[in-house]
Parts: C-alpha cells; sequence; structure tokens
C-alpha cells in the first residue's frame, strides 16, 4: 500500500485524507489510514455499553470543571484518523458516528454520571422494548409477562424479541436495523456517506467484518441453503484462494464527511484473496416420484471475487445498518453446519449478512433476496444457481472469527499507534494476534497460526495481568475492573492482513472487565447501570491522577 501523510487534523474538512474520488476495484484503491487509530472490541451490548462509558468518563475528565463536556470540544477523539470496530463496537461507532441523539445521550451522561442509568433506560432501553412489544402476538407477550413475574427479565426480553423477528423477518440485518433504528433514530436509508456528527469528520470509519471464505478444497462449505426432505442444498466455496483461512478479513471503510464515493482503504488483503479467485456454487436437488433416484447437480461459478467493485467504488452509498450488521453477525458461522442451516431456512431466517455485486443497498438486498428466494426443494435449479454466481453472492459474519479486539483491522489499514477498547475479562483475544499458545486462569489457548505481532502471547498476558487499575466506583454492581497499560510490538508478515513484517506499533490498551453478558439471557437495563459505573469510575477525583497521567495523554498528545 502506498503510505499517504496523515492529515494534520483529521477533523479539519480541508486536511482530509488524500483519496482517489473514483477507483473500480479493490486493486485500485492503495491508501492507507496510517495515523492514530481507535479500535472497539467486539462484544455485543456490552461492547457499546463500555465504549459508551469509556467515552463519557474520558470527556469529562477532559474538560475543565465550569464548561459542558461535549465531544466535540474535549477533543478527546481529534488525533485520531481512524476508527476500527468489531461487532456491538460497530453498533457504538454508527451511532456515536451518525446519530446526533445518541451523541447527546452520552454527553449528557457525561455532564451527569450519576443519572445515566436512569437516561439510558428512558433514552435508549425504553424505545427499543416498546418497538420489539408493539408486534408482538398475544402469546408471546403472556409468556413473557410470565417470566418477568418469575424473575427471569432476561430470558422474557429475549422472547419478546424473537417474536418481534418472527413477525417483521428472522434475520441478523433486520435485528440490526431495528436496533439502530429505535436507539439512536439512524433509519435506514442513512448511508456511510451521509452526514455525520462534526467530531467525526475526516476520519475513516473501518466497519470491520469477515468474508467466510472456505477453499475449494475445504471438507466444509458455506451452505446458502439447505432442507431436510428430501435433502437439497445449495452450496459454496472459493476457487484460487490460497485458503490462508476459513474466514478472511474484510472491511467496509470510507472517509467521513467527505464528498468521495470510493472506500478508504482495501475491502480485503489482495494477498488473501487473488483477483482471479471466484466463488463457486454447487446445488443439488431430487425430484420426481422416486426422490432418492433423481438427484439432480447444478454448478456454475462468479467472476472473479477479487474486484469487489460495488464495495469499493460506491462505498458511500453502502446502508450503514447492513454494515454493522455483517460486523456483529456473531452466528455467522453456522453457515458451515449444515443442520443449523437447516432450521434458519425453516423460518425463512438468515444469520449472515449475504452481499453481492450491486450497489449500494442492492448490494445487500439483492444477494439477501436470492438467497431469501430458496424456499424449498423446487427452487433449487440451474437457473437459481446462475444467479448466486451472476450476483456473486457471499457471506459476511461477524469480524470477531478474524479478530475481536480490531486492532490488527487498523494495523492493516496502516496505524501503529493504537487506544484499544477491550471488554472481555480475560485478554485471550489481544494474546492470540502475538505469537505461540498461552494459558490464562488454567485454561490453555493454541497458537494462533498466523500471528500479527512478533512477541510472545503469553507475555502479553503476563504484561496486561500486571496492568495498573483504577479505583472502582463504591456503588458498582456489574464493572469489576478497569486496567489500562501500554503495549510495543513488532509486526511480523502475514499474507491473510496484508500487513508487512517489522513494523513497530504502539498498544494503548483499557481492559473493562465486567459481569454482564454480550447480550443473552441478560436484562437489557444491566447496561445502562454499567455506562453509569464506567464513566462514574474514569472521572472519579480518586482516579485523576492516573486518568490525567497516562491515560488522556494516548488522546490528546
Amino acid at each position: 500500500f502506498e503510505h499517504l501523510p496523515r492529515p494534520a487534523h483529521p477533523s479539519d474538512p480541508s486536511s482530509v485524507m488524500a483519496l482517489p474520488t473514483h477507483c473500480t476495484s479493490n486493486r485500485a484503491v492503495e491508501a492507507t489510514v496510517p495515523g492514530p487509530a481507535l479500535a472497539i472490541e467486539g462484544g455485543g451490548l456490552r461492547a457499546l455499553s463500555v465504549a459508551a462509558g469509556l467515552t463519557a468518563g474520558l470527556v469529562k475528565a477532559a474538560t475543565p470543571g465550569d464548561e459542558d463536556p461535549t465531544l466535540l470540544d474535549s477533543g478527546l477523539y481529534r488525533k485520531f484518523a481512524s476508527l476500527a470496530s468489531v461487532s456491538g463496537g460497530s453498533w457504538f461507532a454508527a451511532s456515536l458516528i451518525y446519530s446526533p441523539r445518541f451523541l447527546s445521550l452520552v454527553e449528557d451522561t457525561a455532564a451527569d454520571p450519576q443519572h445515566a442509568a436512569t437516561e439510558w433506560s428512558r433514552r435508549w432501553v425504553d424505545p427499543w422494548l416498546a418497538a420489539v412489544v408493539s408486534k408482538d402476538g398475544l402469546l408471546v407477550k403472556t409468556l413473557a409477562a410470565m417470566l418477568n413475574a418469575m424473575g427471569d427479565v432476561g430470558l422474557a426480553q429475549d422472547i419478546e424479541l424473537a417474536g418481534y423477528l418472527s413477525q417483521t423477518g428472522f434475520t441478523w440485518t433486520n435485528f440490526t436495523m431495528t436496533m439502530l433504528e429505535t436507539t439512536a433514530g439512524i433509519e435506514r436509508s442513512c448511508t456511510l456517506g451521509s452526514p455525520v456528527q462534526e467530531w467525526a469528520r475526516g476520519k475513516a470509519w473501518l466497519a470491520c467484518h469477515a468474508l467466510a471464505a472456505p477453499a475449494t478444497e475445504a471438507q466444509t462449505p458455506v451452505y446458502v441453503y439447505r432442507h431436510e426432505l428430501p435433502t437439497t442444498a445449495v452450496r459454496m466455496t472459493i476457487e484460487g484462494s490460497p485458503g490462508l483461512a476459513q474466514y478472511v478479513p474484510a472491511t467496509y471503510s470510507f472517509e467521513l464527511g467527505s464528498d468521495r464515493r470510493c472506500a478508504a482503504v482495501p475491502y480485503v488483503a489482495n494477498s488473501a484473496i487473488p483477483g482471479d479467485a471466484r466463488w463457486v456454487y454447487h446445488g443439488t436437488s431430487i425430484g420426481g416420484c422416486l426422490p432418492w433416484c433423481c438427484g439432480r447437480r447444478y454448478f456454475a461459478k462468479s467472476a472473479a471475487v477479487g474486484t469487489f467493485g460495488s464495495l469499493i467504488s460506491d462505498a458511500c452509498s453502502l446502508p450503514v445498518a447492513s454494515c454493522a450488521a455483517a460486523s456483529s453477525a456473531f452466528l455467522g458461522d453456522l453457515v458451515f453446519e449444515q443442520a443449523a442451516t437447516s432450521l434458519v431456512d425453516d423460518v425463512s431466517g438468515s444469520v449472515a449478512v449475504w452481499q453481492g455485486c450491486g450497489l449500494g443497498q442492492a448490494a445487500f438486498s439483492e444477494a439477501e433476496g436470492l438467497v431469501q428466494g430458496f424456499t424449498g426443494p423446487a427452487s433449487v435449479s440451474q437457473k437459481t444457481v446462475d444467479q448466486l454466481a451472476a450476483s456473486s453472492v457471499n457471506a459476511a459474519v461477524d469480524a470477531g472469527f478474524s479478530d475481536t479486539t480490531g486492532i490488527a483491522y487498523a494495523v492493516a489499514a496502516g496505524s501503529t499507534e493504537i487506544v484499544a477498547y477491550l471488554d472481555y475479562n480475560t485478554p485471550d483475544h489481544l494474546a492470540h494476534l502475538f505469537r505461540g499458545s498461552y494459558t490464562i486462569d488454567g485454561v490453555a489457548f493454541d497458537e494462533n497460526p498466523l500471528p500479527v505481532f512478533d512477541e510472545s502471547a503469553s507475555g502479553i498476558v503476563s504484561a496486561y495481568q500486571a496492568f495498573p487499575q483504577l479505583a472502582l466506583t463504591p456503588d458498582a454492581r456489574f464493572l469489576t475492573a478497569i486496567c489500562i497499560g501500554t503495549l510495543k510490538a513488532n509486526t511480523v508478515e502475514n499474507a491473510l492482513w496484508g500487513i508487512k513484517g517489522g513494523i513497530n506499533v504502539t498498544l494503548h490498551i483499557i481492559g473493562v472487565s465486567s459481569t454482564v453478558t454480550i447480550g443473552q439471557l441478560e436484562d437489557v437495563y444491566h447496561y445502562g447501570a454499567l455506562v453509569q459505573e464506567v464513566t462514574e469510575t474514569v472521572a472519579s477525583d480518586e482516579n485523576h491522577d492516573l486518568v490525567h497521567g497516562a491515560v488522556l495523554p494516548w488522546f490528546m498528545s
């Protein structure tokens, strides 16, 4: 990649990155974003809450006591040239970038941390649950009421959400769109090129995800569709790929607030998917009065995969909700499971985000329409398999299948100084980026065959566990620790990520531990409480010296 000069002020429209305004393929985008990056780890609703709490707490800490705290005036994120977000971190990033309503909530949290939980319940949780319950039938409402009466609030909310999706569409894209629309006012028409909040102008958003891309030789393909009785299926692999990994890191990217059209960085590393690679589709269909004797097979190949033209040349028109959905599709690995695919297809659902070669919204809607068009054995034919190939349909899934932290995505985009918000209780996702096996709390983790950094993973674990910790707010119910520290690392040559070896990288880590889950069976009102606890801890007088002496310089210098 060609390293372009870092803008003197990423928030200044006159000094934005010098990217090409028109480009037609993944090969045509050779720009990187070499300035400092903010990486936001995945982790569902917990990741969103942790990032919101850290942002609010640090904005308050960076604002003089007699001023109203705002993200723009605090200058907290001014130095960052890019934001690399994963999964729930992408929900946070999308909301903070495109939603004045959400930004106001975060800034109000900074102004009045003691009432943050109440405000998050009223302004974030309540609108979401109200929208969900409004579509539920009597049976779902009754079951949810019974579970609430028994004290199982989290399960009751999950039942209500399942009921909503059964009425409106059992797809991960629909789930994400509903959440962003009700909690942040992000409409389904909002695209990467839509107006942004002023603090974000000129920065590159890297909406990280992964492509489910098994090589043709792989024993386990992606199941586009599968029906049990009679057995009917459509499978896909990729031909001409080096087969470095089952999941290939990929990035929707755009220079926020600009008038450009193309992506900020390549969609995938050129060394991970060659330009002449092709998606391969295999269909099997059974028909006739003796179906076991009348099997039919269909076969088709896409055009060259390596162009990814629509995701590069017209990145500005990609829907924000679809990009965030792909980044967070944590059940996407089920596309490799025959039985799971059959169950999902039985309810006309989708756990991955299907995309193709259309432009803008069509890149997702046309692909999803083709996949949803498989409704039974009779729908599998040479024509429908050819349609998949013509549209280059493929599955985008959670970025966590490649890198949960977002750090590798930021390094691949050109950053050598990264502040990372981590929300898992142990540093295993961080250590996975380094060489060698490691053990955490008695649990052994295998070596990453394709590490990003040269240092010992076990050494990174030891360093992380020795980081200083902030003193927790006395009333914390869910927050258990916040640690801070800096790591120095050197990259190794990595074809999967397109990273060159021998690059010195500085990692500033803020690790937040808590008792809440990423979302499953959790009372969603707990997340507002977590936001408050993180904000109060970061902004407390007791942590003033550590926050001002060690943490804020990562952001302000």
